[in-house]
């Protein structure tokens, strides 16, 4: 599985026929168009981000929170998979590479670790979406043995996204961001 929501195994039951009768004919036609997925980041984390979201609302003056940075942030990774999806390394190095979740916590891993000191976020996810970084997520374990979940990838992004803020590196990406949070609230 790679995700809660298993996915690819959902279509796979869809296909060989394991469902029967109603529950055929609903998977079919009534299939989720969308997951609500959860994934947790420590609570310094959280906050960190809650304060930036404060911060891109006062500017544009749109409520602006970390579900809503989230779906930012995780639009630019699905445009990536699309522009880069066939290559496995790259896209493996891309989320290696990111994980910064454990920089976030002051040295100790029990204190990412702690539910009482993470913060769940949720996002929505198409299920073609899902079922695309899925098929990803199987193809980096089947060559690296390295098994991520997409609530791993948003937890990845996101707590990257408020490392490299902390780092003071996303001034033009501050203002990619703010953009295209804008563009999408004209749709």
């Amino acid at each position: 599985m790679y995700s809660s929501y298993d996915v690819i195994g959902q279509e796979l039951d869809v296909l060989e026929g394991n469902e029967k009768g109603f529950l055929r004919w609903l998977s079919k036609k009534l299939v989720f168009k969308s997951f609500t997925f959860s994934f947790e980041v420590p609570a310094a984390v959280f906050l960190r981000s809650k304060v930036f979201c404060d911060d891109i609302e006062s500017v544009c003056e749109y409520v602006f929170n970390p579900e809503y940075l989230i779906d930012v942030l995780y639009d630019d990774f699905m445009e990536n998979i699309k522009v880069y999806g066939n290559d496995i390394p790259r896209m493996y190095q891309m989320i290696k590479s990111r994980d910064q979740r454990l920089k976030l916590v002051s040295g100790q891993k029990e204190k990412v670790l702690n539910p009482e000191r993470c913060v769940s976020i949720h996002c929505e996810i198409s299920r073609k979406d899902a079922l695309r970084l899925e098929f990803m997520l199987s193809e980096i374990d089947t060559i690296y043995s390295v098994h991520y979940m997409i609530e791993d990838v948003l937890s990845i992004i996101f707590c990257d996204f408020v490392y490299e803020l902390q780092q003071g590196n996303l001034k033009q990406i501050t203002r990619d961001l703010l953009k295209r949070f804008l563009e999408n609230e004209g749709e």
